[in-house]
């Protein structure tokens, strides 16, 4: 059953076309990851996916149903999307900015319930918010907001969660932390997830399947370990490198070489 499927997809800001053709089916339950260089498009294609850009042609379907004709509502009830930058109210604390994640579930005339409490007490616990669910949002650091937006996305109770560079503002014990619950939402709940990643380990580490873009088209698709090798890393960033895989799963392990000069993050 797939839970996106997306034919002949054009993307793009006023004229300038981002992405070409683009045609992918993502099935329920996988965990993929999008990677490419800088302005490759990675970020254009999750925000189509949550109905934050309109295609200039082809489709997007979410389950069965054509994004097009969705409401913001309905979308909103089956994908929720971590942002790199965001928004938020002055002096409100992370508790309460988490239930905004609960309002595309509710009537403009509900309020907040104990089934509500159960989901964001929940949803505390596992981002580890439990001493900081308190403060205001303004008070926290960049890794500690971006949890707490996490936490927004989550209590959506998604069936597709789409993150977009979600390691960016954390040291390595937090992007660690945060890509472990994710993939262990994505095996306990078959909640399908899609990721825009820089890092390309962790996206060999976290990810059943890898989509590479470069200058907005795909030009690999498929299993880490099947696609991630040397070829492809100086094809799409111009960097030589060294592979090296895992002892225990057997992921891929990119090692750029000393001796490149320029070339795009891996």
């Amino acid at each position: 059953m797939n839970a996106v499927k997306i034919s002949n997809l054009c993307l793009g800001y006023g004229k300038k076309t981002v992405i070409k053709d683009f045609t992918i089916d993502i099935e329920k339950g996988q965990m993929v990851s999008i990677i490419g260089p800088n302005g490759s498009g990675k970020s254009t294609v999750l925000k189509s996916l949550a109905k934050l850009l309109e295609p200039q042609e082809g489709i997007v379907y979410i389950g069965k149903n054509n994004i097009t004709h969705m409401s913001n509502k309905e979308v909103s009830t089956s994908v929720s999307i971590l942002l790199q930058h965001n928004t938020y109210p002055a002096d409100i604390s992370a508790r309460d900015l988490i239930y905004y994640g609960r309002l595309p579930h509710k009537k403009w005339y509900q309020t907040k319930d104990q089934e509500d409490e159960k989901i964001i007490d929940w949803v505390i616990k596992n981002t580890n918010l439990e001493e900081l669910q308190y403060k205001k949002i303004n008070c926290l650091s960049g890794g500690e907001r971006q949890r707490v937006w996490l936490g927004v996305a989550l209590a959506q109770q998604p069936k597709i969660l789409l993150l977009d560079e979600p390691t960016t503002y954390l040291d390595i014990s937090y992007q660690l932390e945060l890509l472990e619950l994710v993939k262990m939402l994505n095996q306990r709940s078959d909640m399908t997830v899609v990721m825009v990643l820089h890092d390309l380990n962790q996206a060999s580490k976290y990810s059943n399947r890898v989509i590479v873009l470069k200058e907005g088209q795909i030009v690999a698709d498929g299993d880490p370990k099947e696609i991630l090798n040397k070829e492809l890393i100086r094809k799409v960033y111009n960097v030589e490198s060294r592979i090296y895989y895992d002892e225990v799963d057997g992921h891929p392990i990119i090692i750029p070489n000393k001796n490149n000069l320029g070339g795009e993050r891996i």
